[in-house]
């Protein structure tokens, strides 16, 4: 992958929520996924759009701090072009992927 070319950051994690406190970790660790700019695809799926992949080493260092114990995450980055490729249903209806976010929410997820 070229580290000029747009990228998606595509975030699967497991973690234990069968106790009050593994619930509250859980919750915190998404939250900080959310504060990184990641949006939730799915219950444990998040994804995050970079203009470029320089940053994916940074991103999965911040990723990593904060790891529930007893949690399984796993990054994957995809180039902007494949991720159009994915095929996408609700239901039995095709949806079309999401788009790449507009410029300003990129930047307004720097700085938060």
């Amino acid at each position: 992958m070229k580290t000029d070319e747009p990228v998606w950051a595509i975030i699967f994690f497991d973690l234990p929520v069968d106790t009050k406190i593994h619930r509250r970790d859980a919750t915190r660790y998404r939250h900080g996924l959310q504060e990184l700019g990641f949006g939730r695809i799915q219950l444990s799926v998040y994804a995050k759009y970079l203009v470029n992949s320089s940053g994916l080493e940074w991103l999965a260092k911040r990723v990593a701090y904060g790891i529930p114990t007893g949690g399984a995450v796993r990054m994957l980055a995809v180039s902007d072009v494949e991720w159009s490729k994915m095929l996408r249903y609700e239901g039995e209806k095709r949806v079309p992927s999401e788009d790449r976010p507009e410029q300003l929410t990129i930047f307004d997820a720097y700085n938060s």
